[in-house]
């Protein structure tokens, strides 16, 4: 099996609190800087 290097990186808060500004100023950001940026959206997990 081929080991995969990097980061993974969450982003937590409350409903309105920016995570999706936030998360979008540092994907662009890496982008810029030459990194390979991939966003998953993890869901709320149902009860």
């Amino acid at each position: 099996m081929k080991k995969i290097k990097g980061k993974f990186i969450v982003i937590e808060g409350i409903d309105g609190s920016g995570k999706s500004i936030q998360s979008t100023l540092l994907r662009e950001e890496l982008s810029q800087r030459g990194y390979a940026v991939t966003k998953k959206d993890l869901k709320k997990a149902t009860r």
